[in-house]
């Protein structure tokens, strides 16, 4: 087989907001976009610049096989293009379709009913079968957030009742006792007072309806978010002309610890949230899912990474985790290049990591990954470097990692 050419590492980029766009820090004010986030969720800006510089006919079908809250869709539906996006999250899936969803002005209509719904009397006693949930809400709390979600259940229409559902959705962490902290739960006694549960729905609730009001997106043939795996991704219903997304980093951050609340509310149970752990890209020590990379030839820097990092240190999840994280994004590009049109440009955001002081180049072998497969790299562009943990900067001394966009053609 002829050696490709490996491209450069691009230091600096032309275009310096780069290290705000791929963070989520625009997005929390842009309309319909921030109804619900990920930590580590992109902006609007970078789907928007690729598909300009990239030129595709409108109308073209853009590709997130790692949905997650939706960027990808929104924006390019925004752009007259259709979008598929994957995910195994049923979170992701629901909030990325309730995202993408045209919503006529009879949704006011719908709201004032379900407001006057709202006011009559709560039950209370309501049980609750969730360990996690319990342990979250107080029963007065609890009594109040079901008195929501039954009167929400009565809306027949169904894009109308998910778009109240993800209005609730939204306000589970002010008063939950479990808050996200890095890619953990980080549980308090504190909580707003169960009277508040109300008013903050209402107030949830006229944000989105704003929003809607603002932005709505053009009508296109398909924009929907699918529940499935990236690593085994079923035919699409239309043939994909471009790949934007961000996999999961491999820094042990488990989504389905830190969204523990919200998956356990609305989508699954205590045991189907472990399943969906064990389940998931193996990006954390929790994942055990083994998908059928047995033809995977791994990279000689992978191999000795591995190895240094079994010599500093005697848990092995991590070394592990390491293996099978890129043993994943092989079998993922392998199921994306079965859905890809010819000359087809992919975009992935990419963040490396440290453990015991000892860098993980997660863009550059990915890079050498997809060239095995027989992907054009056009570049590697790092657009932002971030420290590393406190725990580490103590041990290793300080040094930041950068996050990367790899550019690829089919």
């Amino acid at each position: 087989m002829t050696k490709r050419a490996f491209p450069p590492l691009i230091r600096r980029t032309a275009n310096e907001n780069w290290c705000h766009w791929v963070t989520s820090k625009s997005a929390h004010n842009e309309p319909v976009h921030r109804w619900f986030l990920f930590p580590h969720s992109f902006s609007s800006q970078v789907v928007d610049f690729l598909l300009d510089q990239w030129k595709l006919r409108k109308g073209s079908t853009i590709l997130d096989p790692f949905v997650g809250t939706g960027t990808t869709l929104l924006s390019s539906q925004l752009k007259f293009h259709n979008a598929i996006g994957y995910d195994l999250s049923p979170l992701s899936v629901f909030v990325s379709n309730a995202k993408t969803a045209r919503y006529s002005s009879k949704i006011n209509e719908c709201w004032k009913d379900l407001d006057k719904q709202l006011c009559g009397k709560v039950i209370s006693g309501i049980p609750c079968d969730s360990e996690i949930l319990n342990r979250a809400f107080g029963e007065r709390h609890w009594d109040a957030l079901q008195h929501i979600q039954y009167s929400i259940s009565e809306i027949r229409n169904p894009k109308y009742r998910s778009f109240f559902e993800l209005a609730l959705i939204r306000i589970l962490n002010t008063f939950s006792k479990a808050k996200p902290s890095g890619g953990w739960l980080r549980w308090t006694e504190n909580s707003p007072c169960f009277t508040q549960v109300l008013p903050q729905f209402r107030k949830s609730v006229e944000s989105m309806l704003c929003d809607v009001a603002r932005l709505t997106p053009p009508k296109v043939e398909t924009c929907r978010a699918y529940f499935g795996d990236a690593r085994d991704l079923q035919k699409p219903p239309r043939s994909i002309d471009a790949v934007i997304t961000s996999p999961p980093y491999p820094n042990r951050h488990d989504y389905s610890r830190i969204f523990n609340i919200e998956l356990s509310f609305g989508f699954l149970n205590d045991v189907q949230v472990q399943q969906f752990r064990r389940n998931s890209f193996r990006s954390h020590v929790e994942a055990r899912k083994d998908c059928s990379g047995s033809d995977f030839v791994r990279p000689e820097r992978l191999k000795q990474i591995i190895a240094q990092v079994e010599r500093r240190s005697s848990d092995r999840r991590v070394a592990r985790m390491i293996e099978g994280y890129f043993e994943d994004m092989y079998v993922h590009l392998r199921a994306v290049q079965n859905v890809l049109a010819k000359r087809a440009p992919l975009a992935y955001i990419l963040g490396n990591v440290r453990y015991h002081g000892i860098e993980i180049p997660v863009d550059r072998l990915c890079a050498e990954i997809a060239i095995s497969l027989g992907f054009t790299v056009k570049q590697i562009k790092a657009v932002r470097y971030r420290g590393n943990s406190a725990q580490q900067m103590g041990i290793y001394g300080r040094h930041p990692s950068r996050e990367s966009i790899l550019m690829m053609v089919k």
